[in-house]
């Protein structure tokens, strides 16, 4: 027999601060020494006071003296009285001996009761589904409050109580004590009661405490009706293994020989197959299949086929269906509020898909199949019967349709567009064909008339046109004009609407006539200039309205002046912002004749631009040219300048002193020059570039004619103050300084 505790409530064990202050609390409860009795402090006389009382500690069996036995209430009203307690003859009050005493206290006190309130008996059990996992069933009957008829003490910790209905139920503490003979009782209850204070209380709080289940810890070792809570239980456990699909159900047998992952994938698949014979409606996927057509332009037409038909409803449903040669998990009448009713197939696939084979005899009969993947469910980890019902009949991500009768009817929709299509195409190419014959045999001048045309027709309607009965491509007649040479035919700021030929065609067609006040010819112009790509092309503009004159109305030919005026300026200065290209001249002269003597002046263009730009610079550096070689001039007049001062300010510092008297040693210049000094000086000044023997002569010559040696110095030429310092030293050698 399986143990149920039933937790619901309990006197709890202390803290360890509750336990602490528990050791000065009274006791207040022993038991009788020959009875073996719960008996209050309160219920002594005084004649029982002391060890008169007859009462031991059930704990630990000291003999105890009961204190303040029988006094009156008003003598605990005096100051420093003792209250009522049990104290130990010998030894010290343990909390065991007041856990003790209070679990026999407590539980005479709930037997000496005349009714009992018995917490509801829980019972448990574990059912293994087939993937291993358990699942805990729970059955608890219900609380119950009975009269006690009779009750029996067995001893200080085991009673029997003989309830109103008839049953005899053993109630003991949480001790290991055993019983003999437990068979004899319809139900055991265990009662745990471990906290100290309990000792202290008297008998109403006891009682006030003590309710089975909601107050004390108990539980029902047996109970009278264990056998139904124990098949209850199981139940429990079956259906939440049956609710997450674990559990065989009876139809299907044991399916014995199978692995539990075969049991487990035979179980879905009879799972799935019941929720569909009670389905009413199921939704579906699209059912698309491609399509490949080749037309007759060589292109290949590729699409998608869809037959969407949304929620079935479902009737006359049945199971294992026999089918020309297949056997049908489900077989019903399906009906489709878009199209007529049909009969359909529903198969499961749970690891083995519809086959080649069952699929080729399925699309033989002609029949809708529909197919459940259970791959396809969204689900993580266990599925429940509920999720699994919302998946098979909700869930359209999961199916595929093998076969549909309508989808031949929705080929042959398709094929009939395509065919209308496909004649639509053949008489383009006719029409194109045609046409491009007749643009081959236009000449140049032809071709242009007729872009012209498609150009006005694009500007004032957009799209193509038709010129002369045939639909032209502007772009094919763009790309004609550009193999016959005339750039700019297919260039988007040429041809597009606002754009050069635009602008031109208008200046035409109002030449020397007020332009309409919707056409702004200006703000045309500035769209142009502020493009950096385009506004290179405005200078053809210019030209348009100054061939053409069209009249312009209020301020736009103030506003046309400006504009003229900043772009000729710019010209003039030879900047290239609004310089043009001549690659555009050809096209534009040929469609408009008027302006062919204009575009073949260099002013305005690229080239004339670049050469007004090499002319500029041509100037600018004969200018820099200019300026730096007076700037060299002057640099070089300012250097002889202060070379010249230097060599007079060295002439007169070497001449102060005047020419020194002949010496005896030096009488003429052949003596001077035969010296050691002067011979070896003599190569040193020759490096230099002095005449050693040149100096000394004429120097000597001027001494003796009286020459001044400051105007002897001016008679020579020196680049350098040094070379004057060095005719010095030179002299100083030979004794003439």
């Amino acid at each position: 027999m399986a143990k149920m505790n039933v937790m619901q409530g309990q006197v709890q064990a202390p803290t360890p601060e509750e336990a602490k202050a528990s050791a000065s609390k009274p006791m207040r409860w022993a038991t009788r020494e020959h009875s073996g009795l719960a008996v209050s402090i309160c219920d002594l006389t005084r004649k029982e006071t002391g060890l008169a009382c007859k009462c031991v500690c059930p704990a630990c069996g000291s003999a105890l003296q009961a204190v303040n036995a029988g006094v009156d209430r008003e003598h605990f009203l005096r100051a420093n009285t003792l209250g009522q307690f049990f104290r130990h003859e010998s030894g010290q009050q343990r909390d065991n001996c007041l856990v003790v005493i209070g679990r026999i206290a407590a539980l005479q006190l709930l037997i000496d009761r005349g009714e009992i309130d018995l917490p509801p008996p829980t019972r448990r059990a574990h059912v293994q589904g087939l993937s291993g996992h358990l699942y805990p069933g729970e059955a608890t009957a219900i609380r119950q409050r009975m009269h006690v008829a009779e009750h029996r003490w067995i001893d200080s910790q085991l009673a029997s109580i003989t309830l109103e209905n008839g049953h005899i139920v053993l109630i003991r503490l949480d001790t290991q004590r055993t019983v003999k003979n437990e068979g004899d009782y319809d139900a055991i209850i265990t009662i745990t009661v471990d906290n100290p204070d309990v000792a202290s209380w008297d008998m109403a709080e006891i009682l006030a405490r003590m309710q089975l289940g909601d107050k004390v810890q108990s539980c029902w070792d047996k109970h009278w009706d264990d056998d139904e809570l124990n098949r209850l239980a199981r139940q429990d456990a079956e259906r939440q293994a049956e609710e997450y699909l674990d559990r065989l159900p009876s139809e299907l047998g044991h399916l014995e020989g199978l692995t539990k992952a075969q049991q487990s994938e035979s179980l879905l698949h009879h799972v799935i197959k019941s929720i569909l014979l009670r389905a009413n409606s199921i939704s579906t996927p699209p059912y698309s299949l491609p399509l490949h057509r080749y037309m007759a332009d060589g292109d290949t037409v590729s699409r998608e086929v869809v037959l969407a038909l949304g929620d079935l409803n479902l009737s006359g449903l049945s199971s294992e269906a026999q089918l020309a040669g297949i056997v049908a998990d489900i077989y019903c009448r399906a009906h489709s509020a878009r199209h007529d009713s049909f009969d359909l197939i529903i198969e499961v696939a749970v690891t083995h898909r519809v086959d080649e084979d069952k699929s080729k005899k399925i699309k033989a009969m002609d029949i809708a199949c529909l197919e459940i993947d259970v791959r396809g469910f969204r689900q993580r980890g266990r599925i429940t019967a509920a999720e699994l019902a919302d998946e098979v009949l909700r869930n359209p991500q999961n199916k595929r349709w093998i076969h549909h009768p309508l989808m031949a009817q929705k080929f042959a929709e398709e094929h009939q567009a395509l065919d209308e299509q496909e004649k639509a195409r053949r008489e383009a190419i006719e029409q194109q064909r045609r046409t491009r014959g007749w643009l081959d045999s236009m000449t140049q001048e032809q071709l242009l008339g007729i872009y012209l045309q498609a150009l006005d027709h694009y500007w004032k309607w957009g799209g193509d046109s038709a010129v002369a009965g045939h639909f032209v491509e502007l772009s094919d007649l763009s790309s004609r004009l550009v193999s016959m040479g005339l750039a700019g035919a297919a260039e988007s700021p040429i041809v597009e609407k606002g754009g050069v030929l635009h602008f031109l065609h208008l200046c035409k067609t109002y030449s020397y006539a007020p332009v309409p006040a919707n056409i702004s010819l200006t703000e045309m112009c500035s769209t142009l200039a502020q493009s950096r790509y385009f506004r290179s092309l405005i200078t053809y503009c210019l030209v348009g309205i100054k061939v053409y004159q069209p009249l312009l109305r209020g301020a736009q030919g103030p506003e046309m002046q400006a504009i003229r005026t900043h772009i000729l300026n710019s010209l003039q200065r030879g900047e290239s912002h609004f310089a043009r290209l001549r690659k555009f001249d050809a096209l534009i002269g040929a469609l408009f004749p008027e302006l062919r003597s204009s575009l073949a002046a260099e002013f305005g263009t690229e080239d004339h631009a670049r050469a007004l730009q090499l002319e500029k610079r041509k100037r600018e550096s004969e200018r820099n040219e200019k300026e730096q070689a007076s700037r060299a001039a002057l640099e070089r007049a300012m250097q002889h300048e202060q070379n010249r001062n230097a060599v007079t300010q060295a002439i007169f510092d070497a001449s102060r002193g005047g020419w020194l008297p002949k010496l005896g040693l030096a009488s003429d210049v052949e003596q001077i020059l035969a010296t050691q000094e002067m011979r070896v000086a003599a190569k040193r000044f020759m490096a230099h570039g002095f005449d050693v023997q040149e100096v000394i002569s004429s120097a000597w010559s001027a001494r003796e004619s009286g020459t001044t040696a400051y105007a002897w110095f001016r008679t020579r030429y020196f680049d350098d103050a040094s070379e004057v310092h060095k005719l010095k030293d030179l002299l100083k050698l030979g004794w003439m300084l």
